[in-house]
């Protein structure tokens, strides 16, 4: 597992660590890629006391707005992304902003949409809803509370945080969503 523990304290199914690997040694050993960080200027700045406790301060018009056409213009280098947000309303509002940016762009994205616990922009079941995306070759979801953990789509090649985390272990569980390498690049007997 990439998350040894767990924010919840829920109990886990073994009592200690046997083995342990750096994320530095699972890149050279080919089994998870090499992220590249990009940040995305949206002009606003927050103290450190909002990152887990006031997530609805991200959620402004202005913010989602930069955010979409940085996005959408970068559409090349982001074909399928997950953007991790902490609320629904700003899951469904950043999703609005993105769609109007899209639109304006000639829609190069096939979808964007929003998955929470409650539902999605689709309205359909949520198993349903991931599997569909999955055919598209170009997609944005906003995520907010579903995409952390358990879940596996090899066509993901970004994540975005739009809202920041001083928590290491919700960071990796987020971007791990796109660090793993593709089975036919892997290497084998090591």
């Amino acid at each position: 597992t990439a998350t040894p523990t767990r924010n919840d304290d829920s109990e886990l199914s073994y009592d200690k660590i046997l083995y342990s690997i750096t994320m530095r040694e699972l890149i050279r050993k080919n089994v998870i890629i090499e992220p590249k960080i990009h940040s995305i200027p949206t002009g606003e700045t927050f103290e450190v006391t909002d990152l887990e406790s006031h997530f609805d301060r991200f959620n402004t018009t202005s913010r989602n707005n930069a955010l979409s056409e940085k996005i959408i213009k970068s559409y090349s280098r982001y074909k399928k992304a997950i953007i991790y947000v902490r609320t629904v309303k700003h899951a469904k509002d950043l999703t609005s902003a993105l769609k109007d940016e899209n639109n304006f762009n000639n829609n190069v994205y096939e979808h964007i949409g929003f998955i929470t616990g409650d539902g999605n922009s689709d309205k359909i079941d949520n198993n349903d809803y991931l599997k569909r995306n999955k055919n598209y070759k170009t997609s944005i979801m906003v995520n907010c509370g579903v995409l952390t953990e358990g879940f596996d789509d090899p066509t993901i090649n970004t994540v975005i945080m739009a809202v920041p985390t001083t928590s290491i272990i919700y960071y990796m569980q987020c971007i791990g969503r796109a660090l793993r390498t593709p089975e036919e690049s892997k290497e084998t007997g090591d």
